[in-house]
């Protein structure tokens, strides 16, 4: 295996039925850096020297990715279904993150990128109202219901939109929104949304 592959292989060990902070997580792979190093760690293949360090220093930069990306929104690192990259609890401060979801395909073990596109996300999430006005609406003759409008919401603040599945891009390409409209949607006021959005007036709060 190549030092990034073993590298990976030790990250998942780590993070494989986890349900804790970023922190703990990165704590964890500097653990297993240093093991790395002193020729301890089980699941390294090489003890070539160069090829530990190597190892070691993948590990050290992931946990520096998860502390710099993922403290914020203090979500929780945990394996979820398959396709889930994140979940939030709305009017909440709960937030979870799958740890292979936000895995790199190449260079480094973390895309810091789509880690903080899906920590943006689900902390929009957390500010959205549990409840609403409507269960959907009609915007220039689409039907949108209640699990779409939060999604476009929660599109709408990413940066980042590649890594989306293809239900996800559909909600972005059909319905955008800007801040205002974010602000509705926290707010559950999906009716004045649905006006905003058909070019009527509503009454905004000051």
């Amino acid at each position: 295996m190549e030092s990034l592959e073993q590298a990976r292989a030790i990250y998942s060990e780590v993070v494989d039925g986890q349900s804790t902070t970023a922190g703990e997580i990165a704590r964890e792979l500097q653990v297993c850096a240093d093991e790395v190093r002193l020729g301890t760690a089980e699941v390294l293949e090489s003890d070539a020297s160069g090829e530990s360090e190597e190892v070691a220093r993948y590990l050290e930069q992931a946990g520096n990715d998860l502390r710099s990306v993922l403290t914020k929104g203090d979500p929780t690192i945990k394996e979820l279904p398959s396709g889930v990259a994140g979940q939030a609890q709305l009017d909440s401060n709960m937030i979870e993150i799958d740890p292979h979801s936000i895995q790199s395909d190449s260079g480094r073990i973390i895309d810091k990128k789509v880690a903080e596109n899906v920590r943006d996300h689900e902390i929009e999430h957390t500010k959205q109202s549990a409840n609403a006005d409507a269960s959907g609406i009609e915007v220039n003759g689409n039907k949108f219901n209640e699990r779409q409008i939060r999604e476009a919401a929660a599109i709408s603040v990413q940066t980042e939109t590649s890594f989306l599945s293809s239900e996800y891009k559909q909600i972005m390409a059909s319905f955008p929104m800007d801040a205002v409209d974010r602000v509705l949607v926290r707010e559950g006021k999906f009716r004045d949304l649905e006006k905003k959005k058909n070019g009527s007036e509503f009454a905004q709060a000051a």
